[in-house]
């Protein structure tokens, strides 16, 4: 959500503005120590978690989406990103069908 909102502010600011890049700097510091955090607590998804990884991925996607579109004037990061919303938005489907299958059953 912190990543979100500096970029949300980033985006407010223009880029003319000499804050511009310090809050888009913020953003990916942000999006960068939540991956980190949770690659480093969530080894696999189970019944006690599942839900937490469903909401996180939740909150990763609007970011990305969002870092797509503010990275426009950058080609290269603009691919990168909307293939990263591809692949998350492709992983997603299988965790939860299978997540929910598999924990319904018990």
């Amino acid at each position: 959500m912190l990543a979100l909102a500096a970029l949300h502010i980033s985006r407010i600011e223009g880029p003319s503005s000499p804050s511009h890049a310090e809050y888009r700097l913020l953003a990916d510091r942000h999006h960068d120590a939540a991956l980190s955090d949770f690659r480093a607590t969530v080894r696999d998804i189970d019944n006690t978690n599942w839900k937490a990884v469903l909401m996180f991925a939740g909150a990763l996607y609007p970011f990305s989406c969002t870092a797509a579109i503010s990275a426009s004037g950058d080609l290269e990061l603009a691919f990168a990103n909307f293939l990263s919303n591809l692949a998350l938005t492709r992983r997603v489907r299988p965790m939860v069908t299978g997540t929910c299958i598999c924990f319904a059953s018990k």
